[in-house]
């Protein structure tokens, strides 16, 4: 077994304590986007208080995401100058390359990894683009209802007011 991987001193090695990290961060990404699905459930049934619940853990999976991560840096560059790469920012592909037959494991963790962010980000993406659309609609019932926004047009493209407006509209306020 290379140094990087064996025990130093009764500690774990920076190559074994970098996989442990990594591990962390999936099981989290996971919780996140577990999340990310519930989040979504409460909006589609307008569930406030699990929305509200859903958004207090997203938070603490987030904040325990930069946590790991802030450790993972720490760490991959620790191994990275026990490998004597040059370069103490080096990639998991890098450090994977360097450890050879053992670091395989990082590879397929950071091949992991880059799924589960990509399959977080659409889901981010998607409950915030439901939530936009939901705003936009509630705005524009409120509107109706308060009165600020016809339901049939007052102008033309032009900027030029109508001579006649069209008739059955929601609100129909007159003088």
């Amino acid at each position: 077994m290379s140094a990087p991987l064996a025990e130093r001193n009764g500690d774990e090695s920076p190559a074994l304590r970098l996989a442990a990290l990594l591990d962390a961060q999936e099981r989290l990404l996971l919780e996140m986007r577990d999340c990310l699905h519930a989040e979504r459930d409460a909006m589609q049934r307008l569930d406030a208080d699990a929305l509200e619940e859903a958004a207090h853990a997203k938070a603490g999976i987030a904040a325990e995401l930069r946590v790991v991560e802030d450790a993972r840096i720490a760490v991959a560059r620790e191994l990275a100058a026990a490998l004597g790469l040059a370069d103490p920012a080096a990639t998991l592909a890098e450090l994977g390359a360097r450890l050879g037959s053992g670091g395989g494991g990082l590879l397929a963790a950071r091949d992991r990894l880059r799924a589960l962010v990509a399959a977080n980000a659409e889901l981010l993406e998607a409950n915030s683009t439901f939530a936009s659309r939901s705003l936009d609609e509630v705005r524009t019932t409120l509107a109706w209802i308060s009165g600020l926004q016809p339901s049939a047009p007052t102008y033309e493209r032009s900027g030029r007011a109508l001579r006649e407006r069209p008739s059955g509209g929601l609100l129909d306020r007159r003088a």
